[in-house]
């Protein structure tokens, strides 16, 4: 896949976009992160205080 950090914004559901080393999150400034795990459940309050600090890795991240 090829995108624009620049311009693109990445779309992921809250539990699948943790633990992939192939994406370079340094480089990422536009992120959307869906907050409904597998099963279609929110997931708000759990992904806040199990991800939140993973934000972290994310050093160019400029909308989320």
């Amino acid at each position: 896949m090829w995108m624009s950090f620049d311009h693109d914004t990445i779309h992921v559901r809250s539990t699948a976009f943790w633990g992939q080393e192939s994406l370079s999150l340094g480089d990422i400034k536009h992120l959307r992160t869906e907050l409904i795990n597998e099963r279609g459940k929110v997931v708000e309050e759990d992904w806040c205080h199990y991800h939140l600090a993973k934000m972290r890795d994310f050093p160019k991240l400029k909308i989320c």
